[in-house]
């Protein structure tokens, strides 16, 4: 039953939504032990994300790993439309219900067993995924949710309640995946798992003081 859903909404988004794509890269999220309002990783830890995140080819991530650094001009810009962003052009617009039952990026990059890896002396949650995707769009959010970003709790004024604004000006970039859903989970290539440094429930204990430290 499942499977027969899962092509019904494939044939459904490459009808109405205008021509989807497909391709298998790594969610790269960095994650820090922080006060700032980002979203719980686990304990004390959060992802370094207000609703965006980045994805990155294999190649990409083991470069690095062996080079000990992450190069943000590698990292792909990946929205989605369960995160407070949309898309104005209306043939590409997938506010549908049938997406209200689609898992978030979120849920994924913060499932127990995500690994995590110290690179350049910061912690970054990484996923190897398959996912569908619209490309050569740009997605658009309130004013007020961009100040969040940017000031945290101060309170925006009443007319950033309907201003909208482009994420390719905010974020800086040209760029973007519109994600429309995940597909798949995929094994890690050997190459980055022999750096693998911690899974996220292994901070359980971290949390507690228990844990001895993995350098």
């Amino acid at each position: 039953m499942k499977k027969i859903i899962f092509i019904f909404l494939l044939f459904f988004v490459n009808i109405s939504f205008c021509q989807y794509k497909v391709a298998e890269n790594y969610l790269v999220q960095r994650i820090a032990p922080t006060g700032q309002p980002f979203f719980t990783f686990i304990g004390i830890y959060r992802t370094c994300s207000y609703g965006e995140y980045y994805v990155a080819g294999e190649k990409d991530v083991i470069s690095f790993i062996e080079s000990d650094s992450v190069d943000r001009s590698k990292l792909i810009l990946t929205l989605s439309t369960k995160n407070n962003y949309i898309l104005k052009d209306t043939c590409k617009s997938i506010n549908s219900r049938c997406y209200r039952y689609i898992r978030t990026i979120y849920d994924y990059i913060t499932l127990d067993d995500t690994e995590v890896y110290k690179i350049g002396g910061e912690l970054y949650a990484i996923r190897k995924i398959k996912y569908a995707y619209l490309d050569n769009v740009d997605m658009y959010a309130q004013k007020k949710d961009y100040y969040y970003y940017t000031y945290g709790d101060d309170q925006p004024s009443e007319d950033d309640d309907t201003v909208l604004v482009s994420a390719k000006t905010f974020f800086k970039t040209d760029y973007i995946h519109c994600l429309l859903y995940m597909m798949e989970l995929k094994p890690t290539h050997k190459k980055i798992f022999s750096h693998l440094w911690r899974r996220k429930y292994e901070f359980l204990n971290d949390c507690l003081g228990t844990t001895e430290n993995k350098d």
